[in-house]
Protein backbone atom coordinates (compact mmCIF):
# COMPACT_ATOMS: atom_id res chain seq x y z
CA UNK A 1 0.00 0.00 0.00
CA UNK A 2 1.23 3.44 -0.90
CA UNK A 3 1.72 5.69 2.14
CA UNK A 4 0.84 8.77 0.12
CA UNK A 5 -2.31 7.43 -1.51
CA UNK A 6 -5.49 9.41 -0.85
CA UNK A 7 -8.02 7.77 1.46
CA UNK A 8 -10.77 5.73 -0.15
CA UNK A 9 -14.22 7.31 0.11
CA UNK A 10 -17.06 8.46 -2.10
CA UNK A 11 -15.49 11.37 -3.93
CA UNK A 12 -18.62 12.86 -5.42
CA UNK A 13 -20.51 13.19 -2.15
CA UNK A 14 -17.64 13.96 0.22
CA UNK A 15 -15.85 16.48 -1.99
CA UNK A 16 -18.71 18.56 -3.38
CA UNK A 17 -18.95 20.61 -0.18
CA UNK A 18 -15.23 21.50 0.14
CA UNK A 19 -15.04 22.19 -3.60
CA UNK A 20 -18.01 24.57 -3.39
CA UNK A 21 -16.49 26.28 -0.34
CA UNK A 22 -13.17 26.67 -2.16
CA UNK A 23 -14.91 28.20 -5.17
CA UNK A 24 -16.78 30.69 -2.97
CA UNK A 25 -13.56 31.66 -1.16
CA UNK A 26 -11.75 32.19 -4.46
CA UNK A 27 -14.53 34.33 -5.90
CA UNK A 28 -14.84 36.37 -2.70
CA UNK A 29 -11.06 36.90 -2.85
CA UNK A 30 -11.33 38.18 -6.40
CA UNK A 31 -14.20 40.45 -5.38
CA UNK A 32 -12.23 41.90 -2.49
CA UNK A 33 -9.29 42.61 -4.75
CA UNK A 34 -11.52 44.20 -7.38
CA UNK A 35 -12.96 46.66 -4.88
CA UNK A 36 -9.73 47.35 -2.97
CA UNK A 37 -8.89 50.39 -5.08
CA UNK A 38 -12.22 51.98 -4.17
CA UNK A 39 -12.53 51.07 -0.52
CA UNK A 40 -9.53 49.82 1.42
CA UNK A 41 -6.14 48.42 0.56
CA UNK A 42 -6.83 45.64 3.10
CA UNK A 43 -8.91 43.93 0.41
CA UNK A 44 -5.71 43.07 -1.46
CA UNK A 45 -4.27 41.23 1.53
CA UNK A 46 -7.52 39.50 2.40
CA UNK A 47 -8.10 38.53 -1.24
CA UNK A 48 -4.60 37.11 -1.51
CA UNK A 49 -5.07 34.99 1.60
CA UNK A 50 -8.50 33.77 0.50
CA UNK A 51 -7.15 32.96 -2.96
CA UNK A 52 -4.31 30.95 -1.46
CA UNK A 53 -6.65 29.04 0.83
CA UNK A 54 -9.00 28.31 -2.08
CA UNK A 55 -6.08 27.18 -4.24
CA UNK A 56 -4.93 24.62 -1.69
CA UNK A 57 -8.47 23.45 -0.93
CA UNK A 58 -9.13 22.93 -4.64
CA UNK A 59 -5.83 21.11 -5.04
CA UNK A 60 -6.85 18.72 -2.27
CA UNK A 61 -10.17 18.03 -3.98
CA UNK A 62 -8.61 17.56 -7.42
CA UNK A 63 -6.11 15.01 -6.08
CA UNK A 64 -9.02 12.58 -5.67
CA UNK A 65 -10.09 13.05 -9.32
CA UNK A 66 -13.75 13.92 -8.65
CA UNK A 67 -16.45 13.98 -11.28
CA UNK A 68 -19.41 16.21 -11.97
CA UNK A 69 -20.22 19.09 -9.67
CA UNK A 70 -17.22 18.61 -7.39
CA UNK A 71 -14.80 18.75 -10.34
CA UNK A 72 -16.45 21.85 -11.78
CA UNK A 73 -16.30 23.72 -8.47
CA UNK A 74 -12.74 22.55 -7.83
CA UNK A 75 -11.60 23.78 -11.26
CA UNK A 76 -13.22 27.17 -10.69
CA UNK A 77 -11.62 27.38 -7.26
CA UNK A 78 -8.19 26.39 -8.57
CA UNK A 79 -8.10 28.91 -11.40
CA UNK A 80 -9.76 31.77 -9.50
CA UNK A 81 -7.64 31.07 -6.41
CA UNK A 82 -4.45 31.01 -8.45
CA UNK A 83 -5.33 34.27 -10.17
CA UNK A 84 -6.37 35.90 -6.90
CA UNK A 85 -3.17 34.87 -5.12
CA UNK A 86 -0.94 35.85 -8.05
CA UNK A 87 -2.65 39.21 -8.55
CA UNK A 88 -2.47 39.99 -4.85
CA UNK A 89 1.22 39.14 -4.76
CA UNK A 90 1.87 41.31 -7.83
CA UNK A 91 0.01 44.30 -6.38
CA UNK A 92 1.78 43.90 -3.04
CA UNK A 93 5.19 43.87 -4.72
CA UNK A 94 4.22 46.88 -6.85
CA UNK A 95 3.13 48.86 -3.77
CA UNK A 96 6.34 47.93 -1.96
CA UNK A 97 8.42 49.03 -4.97
CA UNK A 98 6.51 52.33 -5.10
CA UNK A 99 7.15 53.00 -1.41
CA UNK A 100 10.81 51.98 -1.77
CA UNK A 101 11.22 54.45 -4.64
CA UNK A 102 9.99 57.30 -2.47
CA UNK A 103 12.20 56.24 0.44
CA UNK A 104 15.22 56.31 -1.88
CA UNK A 105 14.20 59.71 -3.28
CA UNK A 106 13.85 61.21 0.20
CA UNK A 107 17.17 59.69 1.27
CA UNK A 108 18.91 61.21 -1.76
CA UNK A 109 17.40 64.62 -1.03
CA UNK A 110 18.41 64.47 2.63
CA UNK A 111 21.95 63.30 1.88
CA UNK A 112 22.51 65.87 -0.85
CA UNK A 113 21.37 68.66 1.47
CA UNK A 114 18.89 70.29 -0.91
Amino acid sequence: MDDFAPPAYDVTEDQAGPARTAAVLALVGLGLQSTACCSSILGIGAGTVLGGIALFMARGVLLHEPEGEARAYANVAWWAGAFSAAWGAFVTVAIMAYVALYVVMIAVIVVSGN
